[in-house]
């Protein structure tokens, strides 16, 4: 069986033709960010853009944008409408973010695998998008991921957050990995399929693991059973899944 350190390795070599340029054209993520306003906003319409795209983004204090010592660290643009835009696999160069929150924002299209290169991430939330394709089973490299995280007028960044999108297919078992996650795990109200992975098993989360509204069938695995932390819930309805924890 391939370790998640082989699996990581593969991947940051599979990408690393890409790094060097990148870094030398754009060392401060403008260019990335760039394309994602450029993608989502032909008609302006964006409910705030201020200082976007203009210079660069932590010089000149781009919205939504938070740096540390001139890395960008944070992209936070909630409820902006950010429009039909997807995320480019260049957003894997980004490799110093810790916070995504694009939730509501009218993001389509599927995560590119290129998403695991962000292995600094301790919180996603793209809640509430229409956001296709699979679940990356490159999500499993994130193991810095815990959320919450408080900052600015948003106390909590809600963990692993993908609830009411489209994403289809099966639950990936690499989702076990994350075992730094303390909050939420959420997938509901997808399209999702087949059984529940037993590794999530082997989670640690305390406030919740959210799949219901999916299409999720066979048995509920027991080694649910072991997410004793759980202050919350585990919520499987609406689902065809047969079985109890």
């Amino acid at each position: 069986m391939t370790s998640c350190h082989t699996t990581a390795a593969a991947a940051v070599a599979s990408f690393a033709w890409v790094l060097p340029v990148a870094r030398a054209v754009d060392a401060g993520g403008a260019s990335v960010l760039r394309a994602l306003y450029n993608l989502g906003t032909h008609d302006d319409s964006w409910f705030t853009a201020t200082n976007w795209p203009v210079d660069k983004p932590c010089t000149n204090s781009w919205y939504g944008v938070t740096c540390v010592n001139g890395a960008i660290t944070m992209l936070s643009l909630p409820s902006n409408n950010v429009g039909h835009a997807s995320i480019a696999t260049q957003f894997g160069l980004l490799t110093t973010l810790t916070v995504i929150r694009l939730r509501d924002d009218a993001m389509s299209h599927s995560l590119p695998t290129e998403i695991g290169m962000l292995t600094k991430m301790i919180s996603i939330d793209f809640t509430q998008n229409t956001l296709t394709g699979t679940i990356p089973t490159q999500l499993g490299l994130l193991t810095e991921l815990t959320g919450p995280v408080s900052t600015g007028d948003y106390a909590d960044y809600g963990g692993l957050s993908f609830g009411t999108n489209q994403m289809t297919n099966t639950v990936p078992t690499q989702l076990g990995r994350l075992t730094k996650l303390s909050t939420l795990m959420s997938f509901s109200t997808n399209k999702l399929t087949g059984p529940l992975p037993t590794e999530l098993g082997n989670l640690q989360i305390k406030s919740g693991v959210l799949f219901y509204y999916n299409g999720l069938s066979q048995t509920i695995p027991t080694q649910l059973g072991r997410l004793t932390l759980l202050s919350q819930r585990i919520a499987l309805d609406h689902n065809s899944s047969k079985g109890s924890i």
